[in-house]
């Protein structure tokens, strides 16, 4: 029976493939952040033309 001396010797750093779905999912995110932002800003532009406009 061999012992190891380290369990956790055999896991090395990030891979590549642990690296790339960080990224896309980063990216996910990001995204979905700016489409509510923006639809929010298109939002609330259009009910400040409409106030502007009922104003006039």
């Amino acid at each position: 029976m061999r012992l190891k001396s380290n369990p956790a010797g055999d896991q090395r750093g990030i891979t590549g493939l642990e690296t790339a779905i960080i990224l896309i999912l980063f990216v996910v995110v990001a995204s979905v952040f700016a489409f509510t932002v923006l639809s929010t800003g298109i939002f609330a532009w259009e009910r400040s033309k409409e106030t502007v406009f009922a104003g006039i």
